[in-house]
C-alpha cells in the first residue's frame, strides 16, 4: 500500500517525468513519475512488479537551462491497479550517487513540498 504522508521521511515533489526502471534480470520497463522524493518515488506503469524487487530508476530533470540524469538503486514497495493496464508502483531508494543526490536535493528546494 502507498505510505501515508505522516510514514514519509521527506516531502514528495509532484512530477511528470518519464523514466526507466532496470531490473536484475536485465528486463527494462518505461514508466512515468507521478512524484518523488529523495527517500523513494511513485510510477504509473503498464504491469505491475512484486514487491521487494530491487531495480536502478534512471531518470532526467531539468535543471537551470539543461536536462540532468538521475540514477538510483531502488526497492519496489507496493503495486496498485489504478486503471486497466495502469498500475501504480512505489519504489524506497536504497542507494544512488552524490550526484544524483544533490539533484534531488536542488529539486526539493525548488519546488513545494505536497
Amino acid at each position: 500500500m502507498p505510505h501515508t504522508p505522516e510514514h514519509r521521511r521527506h516531502p514528495r515533489i509532484t512530477l511528470s517525468e518519464a523514466a526507466r526502471l532496470l531490473f536484475d534480470n536485465d528486463e527494462e520497463r518505461n514508466c512515468a513519475i507521478l512524484d518523488l522524493s529523495l527517500s523513494g518515488a511513485a510510477l504509473v506503469m503498464p504491469h505491475p512488479v512484486m514487491q521487494g524487487i530491487r531495480c536502478m530508476a534512471s531518470f532526467d530533470i531539468d535543471s537551470g537551462s539543461t536536462r540532468k540524469r538521475i540514477n538510483a538503486l531502488g526497492e519496489t514497495v507496493y503495486a496498485q491497479a489504478i486503471a486497466p493496464s495502469r498500475f501504480r508502483v512505489g519504489i524506497k531508494f536504497i542507494d544512488m550517487d552524490a550526484y544524483s543526490e544533490l539533484l534531488l536535493r536542488e529539486l526539493a528546494l525548488e519546488h513545494p513540498a505536497n
